[in-house]
């Protein structure tokens, strides 16, 4: 049962009888990778004599991981223990992990030689797994790293992040896992990709909360208080609105820099298929219900919405028709101040794709939902990510307006964004709908609101051509 005296005979001739090719970087980590397995075995061996239940190892593994002190002290003592008794608490380890005790957890029960990205290097936002090589995004760089991941040890990082998410399953060609420390984690592999089966992408979530002050100063929205102003009172005027953009363009900040400015004395609702916002963190000692909800489950989540009595609901980060639904179904009951984000990277097609969406997974008629989309979200606010992969700039403010006569969908400008000249433009005009809405919603906040654009228009006007709506190619519905 007890085999690393084995390991240990083996390591110390090879030491003997050939010196130079241990003393090589690549020897010392294939030495490491065989000392993490023969003590995982060890480890394993043990718990298994003892017929410790399978569900005490995981709950101890899944507190190991979140860094509770008890649990974690169990594996470093096991693991300590047997270094000592094997005579190799001096025994090489890789530089990108803190220490030799360390590393031997993180390969066998964390997150093997992605955990200097999870804990130690804050400021890279993403990393990428393909082939076992390591990519981090520093900067606006991905830059490969010093250390690859085999196929084994990246199974086992897997497993390990799977205990996670109880509902997902090994097997799966996908997997999409929220991890304790903010960080989620997509694993692709099997029949979908090429290579060595797998490709991981990772992301960091807990992104810094900028005030629309802060956003000023990036230079992601005018520097101008009127501005501010303007947002701040779009939420306070009980707008519903939908926040577009292409993945890492800045909707989450976004989001959640306009969710601040919300009445904290009403109940919110949010839904998230995976935790990636924390509500409380947001608006603390505020009543926000945080639904969590998987595409099976938002089915059954409608009636639960309306039950709740939330006078506003927020969709992050929505991906699949049954979370457009449920924000859609929202918006158009309704309850206002309404806030979804969403990958569309063309901020015309929003009501079209919306609805695509929708009737994938529903039997909806496909023209009445484009025109419910455009009639239930008053607002849409664009944000792109410029060449430098750094900049974020909130590229335009829109308005969709149905006409009941021509059963026509037109769009029209409130603000854009002049790329060449790094200036906005606004545009006062707004659709009667939105006036009706406004005052109906918080008429003092609304006049301000109204206020702020004219002021803003005067400044920075819009020219004529731009400033027109117009009938997208879809819009003609008649």
């Amino acid at each position: 049962m007890f085999f690393i005296e084995k390991y240990i005979r083996g390591y110390e001739s090879e030491k003997r009888t050939n010196t130079k090719t241990s003393n090589s970087l690549s020897s010392q980590l294939n030495d490491f990778d065989e000392l993490c397995e023969r003590v995982y075995h060890e480890f394993e061996t043990d718990d298994n004599s003892k017929s410790e239940k399978e569900i005490t190892k995981v709950e101890r593994q899944i507190n190991a991981i979140m860094g509770k002190k008890k649990e974690r002290n169990y594996y470093r003592e096991r693991i300590k223990n047997i270094l000592v008794k094997a005579q190799l608490e001096d025994h090489f380890y890789p530089e990108w992990h803190e220490n030799l005790i360390s590393a031997i957890f993180e390969e066998n029960w964390g997150y093997a030689c992605l955990a200097d990205y999870i804990y130690k290097h804050a400021s890279y936002s993403d990393a990428t797994v393909i082939n076992g090589n390591i990519f981090y995004l520093i900067g606006d760089k991905y830059i490969l790293q010093p250390q690859k991941i085999s196929v084994k040890r990246l199974e086992r990082f897997v497993k390990n992040i799977l205990i996670f998410d109880k509902k997902q399953r090994f097997s799966s060609n996908a997997n999409e896992i929220m991890l304790p420390n903010d960080v989620r984690v997509d694993v692709f592999k099997n029949k979908i990709v090429q290579g060595d089966g797998y490709v991981l992408t990772l992301r960091k979530i807990t992104v810094a909360d900028f005030s629309l002050e802060v956003q000023a100063e990036k230079n992601t929205i005018p520097d101008d208080p009127e501005v501010i102003g303007l947002l701040k009172e779009t939420i306070k005027s009980g707008f519903n609105i939908a926040i577009v953009g292409a993945p890492g363009a800045g909707k989450t900040t976004f989001l959640k820099a306009l969710w601040r400015y919300e009445d904290t004395t009403q109940q919110g609702v949010c839904i998230q298929d995976i935790p990636e916002i924390k509500p409380e963190e947001i608006l603390p000692n505020t009543p926000i219900i945080p639904f969590i909800a998987t595409e099976e489950g938002l089915k059954d989540m409608e009636m639960y919405i309306r039950r709740s009595n939330g006078a506003y609901v927020v969709v992050p980060e929505a991906r699949t028709g049954m979370a457009y639904l449920m924000a859609l179904e929202a918006a158009s009951i309704g309850t206002s101040r309404c806030k979804v984000s969403s990958h569309v990277t063309f901020v015309l097609d929003f009501p079209r794709d919306v609805a695509e969406k929708i009737c994938d997974v529903t039997r909806r008629d496909f023209r009445s939902t484009i025109v419910k989309v455009a009639k239930s979200y008053h607002f849409i606010l664009e944000l792109v990510k410029l060449g430098d992969q750094q900049s974020r700039k909130l590229a335009s403010i829109n308005e969709f307006i149905y006409d009941d006569r021509t059963h026509e969908i037109s769009i029209r400008p409130v603000m854009l964004y002049d790329f060449d000249n790094n200036t906005w433009s606004f545009n006062d005009r707004v659709g009667d709908d939105k006036n009706t809405i406004g005052s109906r919603n918080n008429k003092q906040a609304f006049e301000r609101f109204k206020n702020h654009l004219k002021s803003l228009n005067e400044k920075y006007p819009m020219d004529k051509v731009h400033a027109e709506a117009f009938v997208p190619y879809y819009g003609k519905l008649g």
